[in-house]
C-alpha cells in the first residue's frame, strides 16, 4: 500500500511539472506571436440609403489595419444612385475622418469624379452622374500611383500627397469640408475596400456583371424611428444639444398681422347671446403690478400690452404681433423660448352691453381656456376654471352694467407640469413622446412634444375658445338630461 501510495505522488508529480511547462510556454508564445493577418482581405459590401441634407453611415475598421498606412496599396469601389441631379461637389464614400489630413474619399459634382485626400490634394477626371440610375465608381492605389474610374473606364491618374487614416469608414458624410459642397441624398450599393490595387480589366469586369440591385438591402442612413412599446411619460433630462434640428436656412422675421378695425368687443349671436370677440389684450403677468380687481375697471391703462387674439392660444396673439416668426414654417419653432409655459398671462378686454338687459339673467360662459383661469369683472372676483376642456359658467347678473362700459380680466395659467419637449430631428428620431402634462388632469398632452408634433412653446395656454354672455328670464333649462328608471325585473 505506502508503495503504490509514493508512486501515485511521483505521477501527480510529474503530471503537475508538465502542466506548469505547457502553460509557460504557452504563455510565451501569446507573448511572441506576429500581429494577426488582415482577414478576409477586404470590408465589405455595404450598402446604404441617404436623404438629401440628412445623416450618414459610419462602419469603424480595424485599428491597425495596414489598409490605413499610407504606403500600402488599396482599392475603393461602390455603386452610385444619386436621386436628384448633382449641382454641388458631395463626398460620396471613403476611410478616415474627412477633416483629418490625409482622408480617402470619392466625390463627384455630377461631371466630375474625383478622388480627395485633404485640401489641394486631389485627384479629378470627367465622369457624368446622371440621377436616377446606377454608376460604378473606383479608385485604386498601387502604392505609388492613384487611378480613378468612373463605368469601369479610367478618366485619371496621377500622385499625391500620402498619409495615414484613421480607422473609420463613412458613406455620405453629414458635413462635407469640400468647399460649396452638400451631403449627398440617394443609395450606395456595394461598397467595398480590398487590400490590393485591382487591375483597369478588373475595374471594367465589375462595372460589366452589376449586382441586382432590387435585390439588395440597404441600411438607413438617417435611421426609421423605433415602435412604440411602452407608455410614455417624457424627458426626465432635457435632449442631447447633438440631436437638435439645425438647418442652413435662417428663421424667416416676424410679421404682425393687421388689426380689424371693425371688429367690435360685443357681436350678437342671436336675440339672446353675443360672444365677446374684439377688444382683447394680453400681456405677460410679470410685467403686470396690478391684480385683477384694479384691472378689471374701466380705466385702466393697458396700452403697453398686446392686442390679442382670442378665440386664440398666448403663442397666437405673439406671432399674430410679430413678436415670432411662425412656427408652422422650417426651424421657426425653434426661435421661440420654452420660457412661454413657465409664467402667467393677463387677459383684458371692455364691452358695452345693451339697456334692454337690465333686469334679465346674465350668464358668461368660457368654452375653453387652458389650462386654469382666475377670472374678475368689473372690479369683483367670480372664481376660477381649471382644466382644458372644461366649461367655466358664471352668473354675472349683478355685476354686469347694463347699457355701460363692463371690463373682464382674465389670469390664466399654463399646465403646471409641462414637461421637457422633444424636438424631432433625422438625428435623434422622435425621441420619447410626452406625456408629463397628463399628471395634471386632461389638456393638450401632445404639445409637449410627440411622434407627430414638435413642442409648442407656451403648450396652448390661453383663451383658446369663444367667450359668450347670455340673457335669460330668471328661469332658464340648460343642459338637458334624461334618466330613464324601470321597475326591474320589469321591463315591459
Amino acid at each position: 500500500m505506502k508503495m503504490m501510495n509514493r508512486a501515485l505522488r511521483q505521477r501527480c508529480v510529474a503530471v503537475a511539472g508538465l502542466f506548469t511547462l505547457y502553460m509557460f510556454v504557452g504563455a510565451l508564445a501569446v507573448r511572441t506571436q506576429t500581429p494577426e493577418t488582415n482577414d478576409p482581405p477586404y470590408y465589405g459590401p455595404y450598402n446604404g440609403v441617404f436623404l438629401p441634407d440628412g445623416d450618414g453611415l459610419k462602419k469603424v475598421l480595424v485599428k491597425d489595419d495596414s489598409v490605413l498606412r499610407a504606403d500600402s496599396a488599396w482599392s475603393l469601389y461602390a455603386w452610385v444612385r444619386s436621386e436628384e441631379a448633382l449641382t454641388a461637389p458631395s463626398l460620396l464614400a471613403g476611410i478616415g475622418d474627412p477633416t483629418e489630413e490625409y482622408p480617402r474619399y470619392l466625390a463627384s459634382d455630377g461631371k466630375q469624379l474625383q478622388l480627395w485626400i485633404g485640401v489641394d490634394n486631389s485627384l479629378a477626371g470627367p465622369a457624368t452622374l446622371d440621377p436616377a440610375k446606377w454608376h460604378l465608381v473606383a479608385a485604386t492605389f498601387d502604392g505609388n500611383e492613384f487611378r480613378l474610374y468612373s463605368d469601369g473606364v479610367q478618366v485619371a491618374r496621377g500622385k499625391l500627397d500620402l498619409g495615414s487614416v484613421s480607422p473609420v469608414l463613412q458613406m455620405a458624410p453629414p458635413n462635407s469640408p469640400l468647399p460649396n459642397g452638400r451631403h449627398f441624398g440617394g443609395k450606395i450599393a456595394s461598397l467595398t475596400i480590398i487590400r490590393r490595387a485591382l487591375s483597369s480589366d478588373e475595374v471594367t469586369q465589375l462595372f460589366q456583371k452589376p449586382d441586382d440591385f432590387s435585390l439588395t438591402v440597404f441600411e438607413e442612413g438617417s435611421k426609421p424611428w423605433y415602435v412604440q412599446t411602452r407608455g410614455q411619460a417624457g424627458y426626465r433630462a432635457p435632449q442631447d444639444p447633438a440631436t437638435m434640428p439645425r438647418s442652413k436656412a435662417p428663421f424667416s422675421r416676424p410679421v404682425a398681422q393687421s388689426l380689424s378695425a371693425s371688429h367690435a368687443a360685443l357681436e350678437a349671436n342671436g336675440d339672446n347671446e353675443w360672444t365677446l370677440a374684439g377688444g382683447w389684450s394680453m400681456s405677460p403677468a410679470p410685467k403686470v403690478k396690478a391684480e385683477g380687481a384694479a384691472i378689471s375697471q374701466a380705466g385702466f391703462n393697458a396700452k403697453e400690452w398686446l392686442a390679442a387674439t382670442v378665440p386664440g392660444t398666448v403663442l397666437t396673439t405673439m406671432i399674430d404681433r410679430g413678436v415670432y416668426p411662425d412656427p408652422d414654417y422650417g426651424l421657426n419653432n425653434m426661435a421661440i423660448p420654452e420660457s412661454l409655459n413657465k409664467q402667467d398671462y393677463w387677459y383684458r378686454t371692455e364691452f358695452k352691453t345693451p339697456k334692454t338687459l337690465s333686469g334679465r339673467r346674465l350668464t358668461l360662459t368660457f368654452h375653453g381656456i387652458n389650462y386654469k383661469a382666475v377670472v374678475w369683472l368689473n372690479g369683483q372676483s367670480l372664481g376660477t376654471i381649471t382644466g382644458a376642456f372644461i366649461r367655466g359658467v358664471f352668473d354675472v347678473t349683478k355685476y354686469v352694467k347694463a347699457g355701460g362700459t363692463n371690463v373682464l380680466a382674465v389670469r390664466v395659467s399654463p399646465p403646471p407640469h409641462p414637461g421637457i419637449p422633444q424636438e424631432q430631428s433625422i438625428k435623434g428620431g422622435p425621441g420619447e413622446n410626452g406625456g408629463m402634462m397628463v399628471l395634471d388632469g386632461p389638456t393638450f398632452m401632445a404639445t409637449e412634444g410627440w411622434d407627430w408634433i414638435p413642442a409648442i412653446r407656451d403648450r396652448n395656454t390661453g383663451i383658446w375658445q369663444p367667450v359668450t354672455l347670455t340673457a335669460t328670464s330668471m328661469v332658464k333649462i340648460g343642459d338637458v338630461q334624461v334618466v330613464t328608471k324601470l321597475p326591474l325585473p320589469d321591463i315591459s
